[in-house]
C-alpha cells in the first residue's frame, strides 16, 4: 500500500514539475497564429484583433491578405516591408489610420481602397512606386502627409502629384472643396485620382493637361460642370463613369482619342462639340445612344411566353420552342438519329429527313435562335 501510494505521489510530483516548466501559450505568440505566411511575403491575415501588428519577418505584404477585414481599427507595419500588393487591405472598413514605413517601396493598385473611415495616411521617404486608385473611394481622408524626404510624390493642399508637378496622382476624396481647378502645371491626371470624389461640384481641367486617366473622375456622383482645356488629346476609358449629376458638357477642341466608355452611366448628359471636330462626332453619337433599361418582370414573363409559344394570326398561341435547362440540348448519342435531347426535352430536327442540316449546329441547335431566358436556353423550331 505505501508501494503504492509512493507511486501516486511520484506521479503527481511528475506532472506538477512538467506543468511548472512549459511556458503557457503567450498572447503575442497566439496572436502569431494568425498570419498566414509564405517565406517572409504575409499571405492572408484570419485574426479579429482591432490593432493588428504584423510581424517584423514580413517583407510583403501580399494581395487582399487584410481584404474585407471590418474589425481592424490600425496596423503596425513593420519597417521590414518593402511591398504592399494589390488590395492588400481593400474594403477594410474600420481601419482609422495607416503609416507607410520609409523602407516600402511599392504601392499597387486599390491597396487601400474603400478602406470609407480612414482619414490619417503617412507615408515615407522610400515609396516610388504608387499604384492606380491606391486609396479610391477612401472618403474620409482629407490630407495626406508625405515625407519631405520623398524623391518621387510631394503632397500640396490634401492633393498628391508626382515631384514635377506633371501628374496629379491623387486627390483626398474627403476634402471639404466644392470647386477644383488643376494646377497650370499639371501634364496628366493619374487613373483613378478622384475616383468617388462625391463632394466635388465643379472641375477646371486647365492648363497643359493632355492626358485622363482610365476612371480618373469615376463615381463622382455629385460633379455638374466640367471645363476641358483646349490642350487635352486623350480621354480614356470610364473616366467620367457614373457621374450622374453631369447635364452638359462641352468636349475639347482639339481631342484626338475619346474611349467610348468614357461618359458610361452619364444617363443625363448631353454633349457638344466644336464643328467638324472628332469632338462633334463623338458627342453625335452619344446624344444619340440609346439607353436600355432593365426589363420589368412582366415584360420578362412576356417575352419568355412569347419565346416559348409565339402567336398566330387569331391571337391564339402556337408551339414554337422548347426550353431545356442548363446550358441547352446537347446531340444524342445515336450517329443516325434527328433529333437533340437535353434533359428530359426532346427536339426534332425538322430539316434533318429533307438533309437540309446547314441551319444546325454540331449540337443540333437552330444557328442564330437560341436565347437565354431566366437562366434557361430558349431553342427556337421551326413550327
Amino acid at each position: 500500500m505505501k508501494k503504492l501510494l509512493g507511486l501516486l505521489l511520484a506521479s503527481l510530483f511528475l506532472v506538477i514539475t512538467i506543468a511548472s516548466v512549459t511556458p503557457a501559450l503567450s498572447s503575442s505568440a497566439k496572436g502569431e497564429l494568425d498570419f498566414q505566411l509564405d517565406g517572409t511575403k504575409l499571405v492572408k491575415y484570419i485574426g479579429t484583433a482591432k490593432s493588428v501588428s504584423i510581424p517584423s519577418t514580413v517583407t510583403e505584404i501580399g494581395e487582399g491578405a487584410f481584404a474585407g477585414n471590418s474589425t481592424i481599427r490600425s496596423v503596425k507595419i513593420p519597417s521590414s516591408v518593402e511591398k504592399i500588393e494589390y488590395g492588400a487591405f481593400y474594403g477594410c472598413t474600420s481601419l482609422k489610420g495607416i503609416t507607410i514605413p520609409n523602407s516600402v517601396e511599392t504601392i499597387e493598385t486599390g491597396a487601400f481602397a474603400e478602406c470609407t473611415k480612414l482619414r490619417s495616411v503617412k507615408i515615407g521617404s522610400g515609396l516610388k512606386d504608387w499604384g492606380y486608385g491606391v486609396f479610391a473611394g477612401d472618403t474620409a481622408i482629407s490630407n495626406f502627409k508625405i515625407s519631405s524626404a520623398n524623391k518621387y510624390y510631394k503632397v500640396k493642399n490634401g492633393v498628391v502629384y508626382d515631384k514635377d508637378e506633371k501628374t496629379l496622382i491623387s486627390y483626398s476624396a474627403g476634402k471639404s472643396t466644392k470647386d477644383y481647378e488643376i494646377p497650370y502645371g499639371v501634364e496628366e491626371i493619374y487613373p483613378y485620382a478622384f475616383w468617388g470624389s462625391n463632394k466635388l461640384k465643379s472641375v477646371s481641367i486647365t492648363g497643359k493637361v493632355g492626358e485622363i486617366g482610365e476612371y480618373a473622375f469615376s463615381n463622382c456622383n455629385g460633379l455638374e460642370n466640367v471645363y476641358f482645356s483646349p490642350s487635352v488629346k486623350n480621354i480614356d476609358r470610364k473616366a467620367f463613369e457614373n457621374c450622374v449629376s453631369l447635364d452638359e458638357v462641352k468636349l475639347p477642341m482639339y481631342v484626338q482619342t475619346i474611349h467610348d466608355t468614357a461618359f458610361d452611366g452619364c444617363d443625363n448628359l448631353v454633349l457638344k462639340g466644336g464643328t467638324n471636330t472628332i469632338a462633334e462626332d463623338y458627342a453625335e453619337n452619344f446624344n444619340n445612344r440609346i439607353i436600355e433599361q432593365p426589363m420589368t418582370l412582366e415584360e420578362i414573363e412576356s417575352k419568355y411566353a412569347e419565346l416559348q409559344w409565339g402567336s398566330n394570326t387569331e391571337g391564339e398561341r402556337t408551339p414554337q420552342s422548347t426550353v431545356v435547362e442548363g446550358h441547352g440540348p446537347v446531340k444524342d448519342q445515336n450517329p443516325g438519329s434527328n433529333t437533340v435531347s437535353g434533359g428530359d426535352a426532346l427536339i426534332t430536327n425538322p430539316d434533318a429527313e429533307n438533309g437540309n442540316v446547314n441551319n444546325y449546329d454540331d449540337f443540333g441547335r437552330l444557328l442564330g435562335s437560341t436565347r437565354v431566358v431566366n437562366n434557361k436556353a430558349v431553342v427556337l423550331i421551326k413550327p
